[in-house]
């Protein structure tokens, strides 16, 4: 009887793994994620950068429209004050060459002791100015430290006034008068401190207007001429 012959199974294979990745893979595979993170990085702060680009730029804008809101003030107002301070000191003079000895001139502000300058102030307080144009913010100084010392000028003035001159107006003219006719020298110097505010005024009337157009082209809102 025949016998069959055994067969023996082949021997399992090992199953098929891929080889692990190269150093030169890892390293390839990790450039690229941190290039990932880096570009979101990247962007996220070229985004606030914008973001906050933009924000001063308005902010910016709003200041420029608050200083110049306080200039116009200031340009509407300033003419008539420098008028009634002409009026009144030519009305004295008349009465002096005809021969009366009136008490000295004298100009009182009826509203505000001093022109506006709040919003440059605050502008200062708040570190606002970083935002403003160098060149512009340095003309804007200048008129701005101009018209602030002519206001201080004004309220010493008007303690002269309000100390020496109201309380004494029905004196009469030996009060204000050396027996020569001429002011006493208090007066003199009052008179002298008005004229010098007049001229100073005038200088700032002048000086208003081409900032008041450089702003408001700034602002892209320029005046018809």
């Amino acid at each position: 009887m025949a016998t069959t012959p055994r067969t023996h199974p082949a021997p399992d294979r090992p199953a098929h793994r891929p080889a692990p990745p190269g150093r030169r893979g890892v390293t390839l595979r990790v450039l690229a994620e941190l290039s990932v993170i880096f570009v979101g990085v990247f962007g996220a702060f070229v985004a606030e950068d914008v973001r906050q680009t933009r924000e001063d730029r308005q902010r910016a804008q709003h200041i420029y429209a608050a200083i110049l809101g306080e200039m116009h003030a200031f340009s509407s107002r300033a003419p008539l004050v420098a008028a009634e301070m002409d009026r009144i000191e030519a009305e004295w003079n008349a009465a002096r060459a005809q021969g009366h000895a009136p008490p000295p001139p004298y100009y009182r502000e009826p509203r505000a002791e001093s022109p506006p300058s709040a919003i440059w102030e605050a502008t200062l307080a708040s570190g606002g100015v970083a935002l403003l144009d160098p060149d512009l913010f340095n003309r804007l100084a200048v008129f701005y430290n101009r018209l602030i010392s002519m206001s201080d000028r004004y309220r010493r003035y008007n303690e002269v006034t309000e100390r020496e001159i109201l309380p004494h107006v029905d004196d009469g003219p030996d009060r204000f008068y050396e027996e020569s006719g001429r002011l006493r020298g208090l007066y003199r110097a009052h008179l002298s401190m008005l004229a010098e505010i007049r001229e100073e005024l005038a200088l700032l009337i002048t000086e208003v207007g081409p900032l008041e157009r450089e702003l408001e082209v700034v602002l892209g809102e320029p005046r018809a001429p």
